[in-house]
């Protein structure tokens, strides 16, 4: 059991909706939703009666509030205890000025939830997070005066097209592949590829992203969606449908490796999808900080360490070992 998943749980609890939890805790309500969900299997007992958008404790939810604030109590006991014994691996950088990074939705909203614990254990969560879509944050890079630091996710021929601007450096954190995400029942077994064709014809409920947008119009032209069920930005809409079974979706492989399994949910990659990429960008002779530096530095050690620690190396190609 994690104890970040005790922490989320009684954030959704004192406030009465995974919206309002989501943005106290600096959480996507995508990452806490599952949170929560990965918690409920784990307990064998459902924490939350869901009414629509409002929510309401059961009576395991209610007894489990005193139990969970007691273990969290019990984990602070512990890491001060065991303080004087660890190394914290980013310990030099406790005097480094927080500053903003700049990062498209995607990114923001997946990559700093699931390496929630990763980025907290480096010392790297005293950021703050704008969101941008591409266009913008390229266009705060490439300047001689630029201090930006932008957190990019990019399709391969967006990437190579970046990788041309000699004033811009980028640094590969991970490469993904797109998924398709549903029940066995809709998408077949475990790892069989889909065509697009085949996809095009099932009901499908995916994430209003721009990039996603970019990438699915590009591999569907020629086999546009037949069934759309729902284009929205409520995760929790579009979870609500793939497990349930209406509806399938698309994910990552950073996604599929990183977050709490599903059950009844499976994942398949499809056929002629194009590769793509997460990294920080910076403008080379730009006015970058050595605090920055230091930041994108550990941020890059933190995603090497976190890949050496997959407990499942089979998802790994969908990743750039660095």
């Amino acid at each position: 059991m994690r104890f970040e998943s005790l922490t989320y749980f009684l954030g959704v609890a004192e406030c009465g909706s995974f919206t309002e939890a989501s943005k106290r805790l600096y959480v996507s309500q995508q990452g806490l939703s599952k949170s929560i969900q990965s918690l409920e299997r784990e307990l064998d007992c459902h924490l939350f009666d869901r009414h629509g958008i409002r929510i309401e404790l059961t009576d395991a939810g209610r007894a489990l509030i005193p139990l969970a604030q007691r273990c969290l109590e019990d984990k602070a006991t512990l890491k001060a205890e065991m303080s004087r014994y660890t190394v914290h691996p980013a310990k030099h950088l406790t005097k480094r000025k927080p500053f903003t990074l700049h990062a498209m939705p995607y990114v923001a909203d997946t990559l700093f939830s699931l390496l929630h614990d990763d980025i907290a254990r480096y010392g790297l969560n005293d950021v703050m997070i704008i969101e941008e879509d591409y266009p913008d944050i390229l266009g705060g890079l490439d300047d001689e005066q630029a201090s930006k630091v932008g957190a990019l996710c990019l399709p391969d021929l967006e990437l190579t097209l970046l990788e041309g601007n000699e004033s811009i450096e980028f640094i590969t954190l991970f490469k993904n592949d797109l998924l398709v995400v549903g029940t066995p029942e809709l998408i077949g077994e475990k790892g069989a590829p889909l065509t697009t064709r085949e996809i095009a014809q099932m009901p499908i409920a995916y994430y209003n992203d721009p990039t996603l947008n970019r990438m699915l119009s590009e591999l569907f032209q020629d086999s546009p969606f037949q069934r759309v069920v729902t284009h929205t930005s409520s995760q929790a809409r579009i979870s609500g449908y793939v497990e349930s079974g209406q509806a399938i979706s698309f994910s990552d492989s950073l996604s599929v490796q990183l977050a709490p399994p599903i059950d009844g949910v499976t994942f398949a990659p499809i056929e002629g999808a194009t590769r793509f990429t997460i990294g920080l960008a910076f403008a080379k002779q730009g006015k970058i900080s050595t605090d920055q530096r230091d930041y994108i530095a550990q941020f890059e050690e933190c995603c090497r360490k976190r890949i050496s620690l997959s407990p499942d190396k089979e998802h790994l190609r969908g990743f750039a070992p660095l």
